[in-house]
């Protein structure tokens, strides 16, 4: 691709491997976050081949973290998991504390998709440790709602609320209305399995703004998934198809392929019992 190719243009020209790792690592990540995965999964495994062996790279935990989060897009699970955890050993070698938190946190989003709800809120407690003494609201918001999902998922809905309600403050105090209508999606996601399904139809009104052009990709990407599910709670199987086809089409407009099956695959199923009704 022209990408690959500007890639390699920059390695070539920039003499330093070092500087050329950062420079393909860096396209990896824009592409990554523009929803361009083949791309990007092309770019960061030329960086990865590049930087084999080269374990004292500073590029190679971003270039760790950028193959772990698109496995985890494409719910290559296993390959996630395997990538986060050889960043958290490369930055700990590094003594890059930034990216070994960070990597906690790509395994806990991981084993949380496996069902490892204990080991994954344990590695996003220790990221949102690590992001409450710096100042990056952006990743303590996500993190947290994250972690709110697993505490429900084991039971602890007091925690899962306390989670979401410090989610919330600190979006509103850094002035996030995206990252505050994630919080909000979450509450709805608590709410339905708590089978209050006004308070989730209340949630998604309030988190409309999540729709946004300019909102992000994840944030919309959940509000969509998160009425599909209510709808499927209605027992609205028409409601329920159409908003699981609107949910896959966002997925596999950003790159979430992974999720864009899953979507999917409901719809398919739905319109399936539908027509033998």
């Amino acid at each position: 691709s022209r990408a690959l190719a500007l890639g390699r243009r920059l390695a070539e020209s920039a003499g330093d491997p070092s500087l050329a790792n950062r420079a393909i690592v860096s396209l990896a990540l824009v592409h990554q976050r523009l929803g361009n995965q083949p791309v990007s999964e092309a770019l960061i495994e030329d960086a990865l081949r590049r930087l084999e062996g080269a374990r004292e790279d500073p590029s190679l935990p971003r270039a760790l973290l950028v193959a772990g989060v698109g496995a985890t897009m494409r719910s290559e699970l296993d390959s996630a998991a395997a990538r986060f955890e050889e960043c958290l050993e490369v930055a700990t070698e590094q003594e890059r504390s930034d990216y070994a938190a960070t990597a906690h946190g790509g395994l806990g989003s991981v084993m949380a998709e496996m069902n490892m709800l204990d080991g994954a809120a344990d590695h996003m407690e220790y990221h949102a440790t690590y992001l409450r003494g710096r100042t990056q609201p952006r990743d303590l918001v996500t993190t947290l709602n994250r972690l709110a999902r697993a505490r429900r998922r084991l039971g602890e809905v007091a925690a899962a609320i306390e989670a979401l309600d410090e989610s919330d403050e600190i979006a509103r105090f850094a002035d996030l209305p995206y990252h505050q209508a994630a919080t909000l999606i979450a509450r709805g996601d608590l709410s339905l399995n708590l089978h209050d399904r006004e308070k989730t139809a209340q949630m998604l009104t309030k988190a409309r703004i999540s729709l946004d052009s300019d909102s992000p990709a994840s944030v919309r990407l959940a509000w969509r998934a998160l009425l599909a599910e209510a709808r499927m709670h209605d027992d609205d199987q028409s409601a329920a198809v159409a908003a699981h086809i609107a949910a896959e089409r966002e997925a596999d407009r950003n790159g979430y392929t992974g999720r864009a099956a899953y979507h999917r695959g409901v719809a398919a199923a739905l319109i399936g019992d539908r027509a033998t009704v």
